[in-house]
């Protein structure tokens, strides 16, 4: 992290490319590579709450989210968990809440998914980022996801496939 950063700069890197797992760690970094010099790349994941890099590459995280979105509602289409007066529990179980790309990833699946609950077409069940993305952690929120709705979700929207897998677990 830091130490990196700063031996780096020590020897005459001029871009540090960065890939953190939260902000904190990550804005230290940038701090650090830019106090010697050098020319900052968020990669992957955009660290906020600080002066951010000077460049942010990435995928399209709301478009990613808006294909889980798709894919939700093929397999409730699939399943014939909608119409004739059908209304399906849809639950999101979202990444890190500290992560931006979490926040981009359920930006997308919401767009898809949100309109059917709000035209009535499903229903709005729990919604709840998991820290640090911990998949053991997943599957603990998950239960109780479950216990809070007495085992009534038809649906997952699940933030990358270890949270996915943690559905499935549970």
């Amino acid at each position: 992290g830091e130490a990196t950063a700063r031996l780096l700069a020590e020897n005459g890197a001029k871009v540090v490319l960065v890939t953190s797992l939260d902000a904190g760690s990550g804005c230290k970094i940038i701090s650090n590579a830019r106090a010697r010099g050098a020319k900052v790349i968020d990669y992957d994941r955009l660290n906020t709450g600080c002066k951010g890099a000077d460049y942010y590459v990435s995928f399209d995280n709301v478009t990613v989210g808006k294909f889980m979105g798709k894919g939700v509602l093929a397999a409730m289409v699939a399943k014939s968990l909608l119409g004739a007066g059908k209304k399906p529990v849809i639950a999101y179980l979202n990444g890190g809440p500290t992560d931006n790309n979490s926040k981009l990833f359920k930006q997308g699946y919401a767009s898809i998914l949100d309109p059917l609950i709000k035209a009535g077409k499903a229903s709005k069940g729990p919604d709840q980022g998991v820290p640090q993305w911990d998949n053991q952690k997943a599957r603990t929120v998950f239960e109780q996801m479950l216990v809070k709705t007495s085992n009534k979700i038809d649906a997952v929207a699940a933030a990358n496939d270890g949270l996915a897998n943690a559905v499935v677990t549970a």
